[in-house]
């Protein structure tokens, strides 16, 4: 098969170009998983020299990069934002690029980023705030986005500089916000600030782009900065934003709650409990660093979502009593009234979708242990657990004993015996589990 025909391959660019990143990823992993030939290694060249530029535009961009991430629904600038402001430096300062190229090419493992990638930035802000022709498409994009998007833009290139010096100091001061790292934030932003005076909500967004396993931690900063705010204060402020976002990640996380479906297994559940764990750090962060007044704007609103949070939960966790009664059927001893002893009920074969249900509830129970305590369930969730304890313990010492004589329900009985070994292991720990096969098994 011969080439690709010179048009062709020009239309085959203009794709890969375009195409979001995890798309080209996944093409150059496809492409490179086989040897190619013809005009698949025409593509594979293309592809490959479109992740060679992207990884410089984004070595460029860096610190710009986090407020333009096409996952999050609450970017601060369009996520094309970045490559089409790195086509137009390639228009307009194609010089600078290729030296930027070299020099990327050249660098060694600890050499830090060469002084011509926040050249190219100080050449891209110019270039937007006197309208080059070549910047025009990136302007008209942001000024129809969000307001400021433009304004945003060029004061973040403007401070890439300083923010490639001081973002990688980021995570040492969210993690001990003492007295240093307090003190050296404010001086963070009394240098932004100094290289433009309404930089503050872009600089704390830069800022906020490296905390992406922790944002909740940009609530430190903000305390830092404006010597902890009343949430009134900050709500009327122009950081307001990042506290907004981050209740409103909890109110989702907490609604979550409600809508789980324990059909989705205990997958389902472990990421539940880590998102509901999440909405209490939230909490937890509002009420320690900023000064949160119970009728504030954000007082009431954390009130609010606080018992929310505990209630949604609670109702959750008492489902799995019965849930684990429909895994784990019974039936009186005898038929003398309520006061009748239970005794399992093994006629049929074990409901699997039963089953699977109140493990999803049993996984939830027992992954919530972290975060009872923050988000006010943890004596309904002790409660709970106590019960189905001395329930699901006598129910396994009575299949063993079922055991003896068992005859040909026996494999029917170790099954049973196995789910209740699990359930044990959720409510207890995974040694009672493993008591009860080890008794199952010599019974």
């Amino acid at each position: 098969m011969g080439a690709i025909p010179d048009k062709r391959l020009g239309a085959v660019r203009m794709l890969i170009e375009q195409a979001p990143d995890r798309v080209v990823q996944g093409l150059r992993a496809a492409l490179d998983s086989r040897r190619q030939t013809g005009p698949m290694a025409e593509v594979q060249s293309l592809v490959s020299a479109e992740m060679a530029d992207r990884r410089l535009r984004d070595g460029v961009f860096g610190p710009l990069t986090p407020l333009c991430r096409d996952t999050d629904k609450a970017s601060l600038l369009s996520p094309a934002a970045p490559r089409l402001l790195w086509s137009a430096l390639k228009t307009d300062q194609p010089a600078a690029v290729a030296e930027a190229r070299r020099a990327t090419q050249a660098l060694r493992r600890d050499d830090g980023p060469p002084p011509i990638y926040d050249e190219l930035c100080r050449r891209a802000a110019e270039g937007l705030r006197d309208r080059n022709p070549p910047f025009d498409q990136t302007a008209a994009l942001l000024e129809a986005g969000s307001a400021g998007g433009l304004d945003r833009l060029i004061a973040g290139l403007g401070l890439t500089s300083l923010a490639r010096a001081l973002l990688p100091r980021v995570p040492s001061w969210v993690r001990s916000m003492d007295g240093d790292s307090a003190a050296a934030v404010r001086l963070a932003f009394k240098d932004a600030t100094e290289i433009d005076d309404n930089c503050a909500p872009t600089f704390m967004a830069m800022i906020h782009g490296q905390l992406e396993d922790a944002p909740w931690q940009i609530l430190r900063v903000i305390s830092a900065v404006m010597d902890r705010p009343s949430d009134r204060y900050l709500a009327a402020s122009e950081m307001a934003e990042f506290g907004e976002r981050l209740l409103d990640d909890m109110d989702q996380r907490i609604a979550a709650v409600r809508a789980f479906d324990a059909n989705e297994g205990p997958k389902g559940a472990v990421l539940l409990a880590a998102s509901i764990h999440t909405a209490t750090i939230i909490i937890s962060e509002f009420e320690q660093w900023l000064d949160i007044a119970k009728d504030g704007p954000w007082g009431l609103r954390l009130a609010k979502a606080k018992k929310a949070l505990a209630a949604s939960v609670e109702s959750r966790l008492k489902e799995t009593p019965a849930a684990v009664a429909a895994a784990l059927p019974a039936a009186p001893a005898h038929s003398s009234g309520k006061s009748a002893r239970m005794i399992p009920r093994t006629t049929a074969d074990l409901d699997k979708d039963a089953v699977r249900r109140a493990y999803a509830l049993l996984t939830f129970l027992s992954e919530s242990r972290s975060s009872a305590a923050h988000g006010g369930f943890a004596a309904k969730r002790s409660k709970i657990l106590e019960d189905l304890d001395k329930q699901i313990s006598v129910y396994g010492d009575d299949l063993i004993d079922s055991l003896h004589g068992g005859g040909d329900q026996a494999e029917r009985l170790h099954a049973y015996i196995e789910v209740a070994a699990d359930f044990l292991g959720l409510v207890r720990d995974p040694k009672a589990a493993e008591i009860v096969r080890r008794r199952a098994a010599v019974a």
